[in-house]
């Protein structure tokens, strides 16, 4: 929605304070998506880029280029799945992270490991449902706090969802309407569908506390300003 304010940006600037480090985690997807841009503007004094990508992918080289066109100073770069995240890894006072969690096989898993890396507060958006859909191929009934798990469901409610993207224009959403492989390893296709309801308990149960809770991109993701539990 090109008039739509992005609310991850007003969370991240909310959540910064004089002083603060930053952390954008998988941000390299299209690289014109980062937010290290955002932190650097709202004052953030380190910045770092961490993504799954190897540093020999040109999409780096990318990203320092974008930086040097908008008049953003350099940013920390570091290679990393988020499995292999470790106390010794480092930990920033907010942490963004856009467009992972769905993306994998253990969502709690993944948001404990972005809580190993936060400090104080997470900026998190994934792709999300509402608890009701209905279109012409059928029709998805939720109970709030519940989501799809995509590799589990019928061929009848992934019709559904499919014709549910397209009509939002989100296409090749692989393992909905582009076929996929899913593997505990394989990072490409949509794992997960969560409610809004769901997204803030997972969100909760890997230790986070939720202060914020907005719609974004016209309603198909959902963004969570929260703070990290001690």
């Amino acid at each position: 929605m090109a008039d739509e304010t992005d609310i991850r940006d007003e969370l991240i600037q909310l959540a910064l304070r004089e002083g603060s480090t930053f952390a954008d985690v998988g941000g390299l997807w299209g690289t014109v998506s980062e937010k290290v841009s955002v932190a650097d503007r709202a004052g953030a004094v380190e910045r770092t880029m961490i993504d799954i990508l190897p540093l020999t992918n040109p999409l780096w080289a990318r990203l320092r280029e974008r930086l040097i066109e908008i008049g953003v100073g350099p940013c920390n770069e570091l290679s990393l799945n988020l499995d292999d995240a470790t106390a010794e890894t480092g930990s920033f006072d907010v942490v963004h992270c856009s467009g992972v969690v769905y993306h994998v096989p253990n969502p709690i898993h993944t948001l404990c490991q972005l809580r190993l890396l936060t400090r104080q507060h997470l900026v998190l958006t994934a792709m999300s449902i509402p608890e009701h859909i209905d279109n012409d191929l059928g029709k998805i009934d939720l109970l709030p706090g519940q989501s799809l798990l995509v590799p589990s469901l019928s061929t009848q409610y992934l019709a559904i969802l499919a014709r549910y993207w397209d009509l939002l224009d989100v296409r090749n959403a692989i393992g909905i309407d582009v076929p996929a492989e899913y593997k505990p390893d394989n990072y490409g296709p949509w794992w997960w569908l969560p409610t809004p309801s769901a997204l803030e308990g997972w969100v909760r149960l890997a230790g986070f506390t939720v202060e914020r809770s907005e719609p974004f991109w016209g309603g198909r993701s959902h963004t969570i300003l929260a703070k990290r539990t001690p």
